[in-house]
Order: structure tokens, then sequence, then C-alpha cells
């Protein structure tokens, strides 16, 4: 299993999914906790990822900025992150890698104008 990212129509609910984007993951199911949801992000003052620890995530589009942040803090943090959950730093290109898709996301998110970023 994966953690796909997509978005959902926030007027209609968070379970309400538009199927927006192409297939786009954050990491097979193992990365909820040990990535997502591991203390090297909650350290950072992670709010959004380390949900992924206990449920899906689901970000409303007022929220969109901050999560948009968030994933800047851990692209800019990706090296000590990648050490500190893998023990290896070659896995910031990994990590790096889902953020992007979970950016793009958020851009999409925003250019249609009442979604929200979902990622389960």
């Amino acid at each position: 299993m994966f953690l796909i990212v997509d978005l959902f129509d926030a007027k209609r609910g968070k379970y309400s999914y538009l199927d927006a984007i192409q297939y786009d993951v954050a990491g097979d199911e193992s990365c909820r906790k040990k990535l997502w949801g591991s203390q090297s992000l909650i350290a950072r003052n992670a709010k959004y990822f380390p949900q992924l620890n206990v449920e899906d995530l689901h970000v409303m589009p007022q929220e969109l900025d901050k999560f948009a942040d968030e994933c800047q803090m851990v692209n800019d943090e990706s090296i000590a992150i990648a050490v500190e959950v893998y023990q290896d730093e070659d896995k910031a290109k990994v990590i790096e890698e889902y953020v992007a898709r979970v950016v793009y996301a958020i851009q999409a998110a925003r250019d249609h104008g009442s979604a929200g970023v979902c990622i389960s």
C-alpha cells in the first residue's frame, strides 16, 4: 500500500476525493509512522505531516499556506531528517521527491479554489 496524495472538495467533505492528480505517492504505508509521524518532524514543530501517524491527512483550503510552509521546512531540513529517520543522508532526495508531489497538490488545490489536499 502507498500513501496517495490527492485533492478533496472541501465544500462536500473531506472524503469527497476529486481524483485530480495522477497517482502521486508520499511513500509507502511504512512512511506514515517512520517518516511523516517521526520524532524528527515533531521536534521541528511540524503540525500536518505527523497527523499521518494516526489517521489520513486532510488539509483544508484555508490551511494550505501553512502546509506549504511545513513542506518548505521539510525540504530545508531533508538531510538532517534523513539522517535522523533512516541513518542515511541519501534518503533526503526521496523525502524531497515526496514533498515535491505534495507541493504540486497544494498548487493544484489553490488553482481549483475550494479544494484541500489529502494524503491517505
